[in-house]
C-alpha cells in the first residue's frame, strides 16, 4: 500500500515539471491510452494547484514522512528544479496519471499528455540524455537517463499521445491499448463518470473497484479487501483538500450485467440513519445499511447472489434450518442494519463482531427469535439478554456480512436488536447507552454526521486511534509510518464514506477531518469474566521485567489471579482461604526481582511473580490473623520485617521466615484490627498498633512503647498519616475516630482530639501533600492551600476515594456501591465527561502501560465475577 503512495507522489512531481499557463483544452485522447487494468486514475487541469493543495494537507504530510517515500520526494524535488531550469513546458496544464499493479507487492504509473500540447523544442534539449530507443508494436520507445534520477524513464509518442513511465513493461501495455479497438471509454459507466468530472475542483480521482483486489497481497486479513472486487464498478471523486480536512465527493457506478453489491440498493430510497446512536465508544469502524423496504432489499440481495453464482448455496443453507425466512425476519426487520468492529486489546482482530438491526416492533422481534433461542435469560441493568442456539443462522439468512456472528447473544434497546457472540460486547453497548458514552455523544462524530448527506444507503464510519491501530494489523507494511506519527494521525479522530442513491446514481461522499478541540473520553479497553464473584480488593503490582503494572485479584473460591495490563490472565493459584487486606511487594534477594507478600487467617505467604511459593513460605501462624500483614523496611536496605497481627498477639518475621527474637512486644489489651504502620522521622522509627477497644500503641523497633497513650479512642476506617513539621515535638501522626474526631498524636507525647463537622464512624479522611480529602455520608470535601470545594455524590456506601494526577491536574475517582456507578471529579468537583461508568469497586488509577494514558480497573457486580479496565484520554 505504501508503494501506491510513493508512485502517486512521484507522478504528481513529474507532472508538475510539464506545466505552464496556457488555457485548458478538453480532450479524451489520453484516456484511450490507459490500460484497462488501471487501479486508479488521477486527473488535474491545474497540476500546480492540485499539488500545492495536497502538500498543505496535514494528513498527507504525515504520509510523506515514511523513510523511503521521503527519499523519493527529495530526489523528485531536485528533478523538478532541474527541469524547470531547462524550461521544459507543456502548453496544456491538464495531466492524466494511471496507477497499475506490476508485481506481487509493487505498483507503477503512466503519465499521459496530448501530443499537440508538448513543446518539442524544449524536449530536444534532452536528447543527450537519450540512451536507447527501440520499436514496439509500430511505436518507438525512448529511454532517458537523467542525472538526478536513479532509474531510467521511458517515453513514447504514438497516435497523438505522449506517454511517460518508469516501467517499460507498463509503457508497452499502453501502446498495445492504443492499438486495441476497445478502450475505457467503451465502458458506459466509466464514460459517464469521466464526463461528469468537475474540473473546478483541485483534482479528480477514478477508482476501479474490480482491480482493488490487488491490495490482497498487502493484507494480513484478506476479508478486509476481498469485498472490493464485487462491491461496485467505477467511482469518480472530485477532490479539494484543505489543511486539516480532505473532502471527496462524486458518483459510484454499478454493473447491472455481472452484479455488484452496491447495486442491491439501486432501487431503495436512502434512509435517515439513526441506528448509529447505539454504537459503543469502543467501536473501531462500522458499516450501516439503509433501505426502504427489507423484503425488497432481500429480493435485490438474492438477485446479486444469483449473478455471482452464489444463490443456490445461500438457499441450501436456509433449507437445513427448516424455518422460513418470513417467520424469522420479515415480520420485524425495519430499514437499517449496522455492523461494527469493536476494539479489544486481548483478542485477535475481528470484523463485524457486533450487529444492530432496527425493528419495526420489538415484541414481534422477540417472538420471532424465540424459535431459535435458549430459554435462559440474563438480566443486565434491566435489559434481558437472550442466546441463540442455532449456529450461523444470521449469516445463512441475511448474508456473509453476518459470518462472524455464529451463536450470538442478543438484547433489545429502544427497538434495536443488538447481536454479538461476545456477551461482554452486549454489556458494553448497554453500559454506554445508559451512561451516555455511545459514539454519537462525542462532538467529532456529531460534527462529522452533520456535514454528510442526511440520508444514506451505505454509511461507513471510522474512529481513531482504534481504526489506525487496526490498520497496522491489517496492513503490516504501513505499521512503522503509522506508529511514528500516531499522535498526528489520532487528530483525524473520525471519518466517513457515504453512498446515497438518487435515481440510478450512487452519490458518494468521503470525509477525513482533523479534530481541533480536545475531547475527554473514557472507554473500556478489555473485560474479563471469572467463574465466581470477586473479592473487592484490587491489588496493583509492579512487573520488574517490563516496569508495567499488573493486577492481582481473588475470587470467592479463593483463587488468586495475576492479570497483565492488556487483560491476559498470566496465572491463577488456589489458596486455602481469603487474603486479608492488600498484597505487598518485596525484593528478598536484593536483585531487583520482586515477590508478593500477603497473609490469610492461617498462613503468611511469599510468592514469586510466577505464583510459585518462595521457601520457607508459606508459614503457618500460631493464631488466626486478625489484620493484614505489615511490611517494614526500616533503612531502605531490603532487610524486611513482616509484622502479622494475630488477635492480641504480634509476631515479627524476617525475610527468611524466622521470628525476630529482638522484638519484645508481648500483647495488647484487645484484638488488633488494623495493619501496623511504620513512620520514620528525624532518623527515629515509630511503629503504630491499634486495637478494637481504641487502645493505640506507639512502639520502637524492639517493641517497647515510645509514647504511652492512656486514653482509648476507637478509630474509624482511616489509616494514620504523618504531618511533619520543623521539629520532632511539633510533628504528629493523625487519624479519625469513630466519633468523627481528628486524633493527633504528637511525637512529644501530646495528644490532641478535635471534633470535625458532620463526621462519623464511616467518614473517609486523607491528607496527601498539601491536599485534604474527606467523605462524610455523601458529601465530599476537597481542600488545598488556596481553596475548598464541596459537593454531594449520588448514592451511598462508597468505595475509598482516590486522588491522582493526570496531565498536570488532580482528580478524584470514587465508586457508589449502592448505585453501581463510578464517578470521576475534577479539581472543581465537577463530574468529567463520560462518567459515571457502571461498576461497584474501582481499582487504582495509574499509567499501567507507561504510555501516558491513565487506566483504572472496575469490579462489576454480576452473577459471575467481572473485571473491566477503562482508559481515560
Amino acid at each position: 500500500m505504501k508503494n501506491i503512495l510513493k508512485h502517486i507522489l512521484l507522478t504528481i512531481f513529474i507532472s508538475l515539471i510539464y506545466s505552464c499557463d496556457s488555457p485548458l483544452i478538453k480532450d479524451i485522447s489520453e484516456v484511450k491510452a490507459v490500460p484497462k487494468d488501471a487501479i486508479l486514475l488521477f486527473e488535474a487541469d491545474e497540476i500546480e494547484v492540485a499539488f500545492k493543495s495536497i502538500q498543505e494537507n496535514t494528513l498527507w504530510n504525515v504520509i510523506e514522512k515514511e523513510e523511503n517515500l521521503k527519499l523519493i520526494v527529495t530526489q523528485l524535488r531536485s528533478l523538478s528544479q532541474f527541469l524547470e531550469k531547462n524550461k521544459v513546458v507543456v502548453d496544456n496544464k491538464k495531466t492524466l496519471i494511471s496507477v497499475h499493479k506490476v508485481g506481487i507487492k509493487s505498483f507503477d504509473y503512466l503519465i499521459f499528455f496530448n501530443n499537440e500540447d508538448v513543446n518539442n523544442e524544449s524536449i530536444i534539449k534532452f536528447t543527450k540524455y537519450n540512451t536507447n530507443s527501440k520499436q514496439y508494436d509500430n511505436a518507438i520507445i525512448e529511454e532517458y537517463n537523467l542525472p538526478v534520477l536513479s532509474s531510467p524513464l521511458f517515453l513514447s509518442n504514438y497516435k497523438g499521445v505522449l506517454v511517460l513511465s518508469r516501467s517499460q513493461i507498463l509503457l508497452e501495455k499502453s501502446i498495445r491499448q492504443l492499438n486495441s479497438k476497445n478502450d475505457l471509454m467503451d465502458n458506459k459507466n466509466f464514460k459517464y463518470l469521466y464526463e461528469s468530472i468537475n474540473s473546478k475542483e483541485d483534482f479528480n480521482l477514478l477508482i476501479n473497484f474490480s482491480e482493488l483486489k490487488s491490495l490482497n497481497s498487502y493484507a494480513s486479513n484478506k476479508s478486509f479487501t476481498n469485498w472490493t472486487s464485487t462491491f461496485s464498478d467505477w467511482m469518480e471523486l472530485d477532490v479539494s483538500p484543505d489543511k486539516d480536512e480532505i473532502f471527496l465527493s462524486g458518483i459510484t457506478s454499478t454493473n447491472d450485467s455481472i452484479g455488484d453489491f452496491l447495486g442491491v440498493f439501486k432501487n431503495q430510497k436512502a434512509q435517515k440513519i439513526t441506528i448509529d446512536e447505539l454504537l459503543p465508544s469502543g467501536t473501531s469502524f462500522a458499516t450501516i445499511y439503509g433501505f426502504e423496504n427489507f423484503s425488497k432489499y432481500q429480493r435485490s440481495f438474492k438477485e446479486y447472489l444469483k449473478k455471482q453464482g452464489k444463490l443456490n448455496s445461500f438457499e441450501s443453507k436456509q433449507q437445513k434450518h427448516k424455518i422460513k425466512q418470513s417467520d424469522l425476519f420479515d415480520s420485524w426487520v425495519d430499514n437499517q442494519i449496522a455492523f461494527a468492529s469493536i476494539t479489544s486489546k486481548n483478542k485477535a482482530i475481528s470484523f463485524n463482531d457486533l450487529v444492530l438491526i432496527k425493528s419495526r416492533d420489538s415484541n414481534l422481534a422477540t417472538d420471532a427469535l424465540k424459535v431459535i433461542s435458549d430459554k435462559s435469560i440474563i438480566d443486565f441493568r434491566g435489559f434481558e439478554i437472550h442466546s441463540i442456539i442455532k449456529e450461523n443462522i444470521l449469516a445463512d439468512y441475511l448474508g456473509s456480512s453476518f459470518k462472524n456472528i455464529k451463536k450470538p447473544h442478543y438484547t433489545n434497546i429502544g427497538n434495536v436488536i443488538v447481536f454479538s457472540d461476545d456477551i461482554k460486547i452486549i454489556r458494553n453497548v448497554i453500559n454506554d447507552y445508559l451512561d451516555g458514552r455511545s459514539l454519537m455523544n462525542y462532538k467529532h462524530f456529531k460534527n462529522l454526521k452533520d456535514d454528510l448527506s442526511s440520508k444514506s444507503n451505505i454509511l461507513f464510519y471510522y474512529k481513531n486511534p482504534d481504526f489506525t491501530e487496526q490498520l497496522t494489523k491489517i496492513f503490516p507494511d504501513i505499521k512503522n509510518v503509522i506508529n511514528e506519527n500516531i499522535k498526528e494521525l489520532e487528530k483525524y479522530k473520525s471519518g466517513a464514506v457515504q453512498f446515497s442513491f438518487e435515481d440510478k446514481n450512487a452519490f458518494t461522499n468521503i470525509l477525513f477531518r482533523k479534530t481541533i478541540e480536545d475531547e475527554s473520553e473514557v472507554k473500556p479497553i478489555w473485560e474479563l469474566d471469572f467463574d465466581a464473584k470477586l473479592y473487592p480488593e484490587i491489588n496493583t503490582l509492579h512487573n520488574h521485567y517490563t516496569n508495567n503494572k499488573e493486577i492481582a485479584i481473588q475470587d470467592i473460591n479463593n483463587v488468586l489471579y495475576l492479570i497483565s495490563p492488556s487483560g491476559k490472565i498470566l496465572w491463577k493459584k488456589k489458596l486455602e482461604s481469603k487474603i486479608i487486606g492488600k498484597i505487598s511487594q518485596v525484593d528478598l534477594y536484593k536483585n531487583k526481582k520482586l515477590q508478593m507478600v500477603f497473609n490469610t487467617e492461617k498462613y503468611l505467604y511469599v510468592l514469586d511473580r510466577n505464583g510459585n511459593r518462595v521457601k520457607p513460605f508459606p508459614k503457618k501462624l500460631a493464631w488466626k490473623s486478625s489484620a493484614p500483614v505489615a511490611v517494614f523496611d526500616y533503612s531502605n536496605n531490603r532487610n524486611y520485617r513482616f509484622i502479622v497481627p494475630m488477635g492480641k498477639q504480634i509476631r515479627m518475621y524476617n525475610g527468611k521466615g524466622k521470628i525476630v527474637s529482638g522484638f519484645k512486644f508481648k500483647k495488647t489489651v484487645s484484638t488488633i484490627n488494623k495493619t501496623p504502620q511504620h513512620f520514620r522521622i528525624k532518623r527515629k522509627d515509630y511503629i503504630v498498633v491499634s486495637t478494637v477497644s481504641g487502645k493505640t500503641y506507639i512502639l520502637d523497633r524492639r517493641g517497647s512503647q515510645k509514647i504511652k497513650i492512656k486514653a482509648k479512642h476507637p478509630l474509624g476506617k482511616n489509616k494514620f498519616f504523618l504531618s511533619e513539621n520543623s521539629s520532632l515535638s511539633k510533628s504528629r501522626i493523625a487519624t479519625t475516630t469513630q466519633k468523627g474526631e481528628l486524633l493527633s498524636i504528637f511525637f512529644n507525647s501530646t495528644i490532641d482530639v478535635s471534633q470535625i463537622d458532620n463526621f462519623d464512624i464511616d467518614t473517609f479522611y486523607e491528607k496527601k501533600d498539601n491536599q485534604t480529602i474527606s467523605l462524610a455520608k455523601n458529601t465530599i470535601k476537597w481542600s488545598n492551600q488556596n481553596s475548598t470545594e464541596i459537593t454531594e455524590i449520588p448514592g451511598s456506601d462508597f468505595s475509598k476515594p482516590q486522588l491522582f494526577e493526570m496531565n498536570g491536574s488532580n482528580y478524584i475517582l470514587i465508586g457508589s456501591i449502592s448505585l453501581n456507578k463510578i464517578y470521576l471529579y475534577n479539581s472543581d468537583l465537577n463530574i468529567e465527561k463520560g462518567f459515571p461508568v457502571y461498576g461497584q469497586i474501582v481499582g487504582p488509577a495509574l499509567d499501567y502501560n507507561r504510555n501516558s494514558i491513565i487506566n483504572f480497573p472496575i469490579i462489576v457486580n454480576s452473577e459471575k465475577g467481572n473485571l473491566k479496565m477503562y482508559s481515560i484520554n
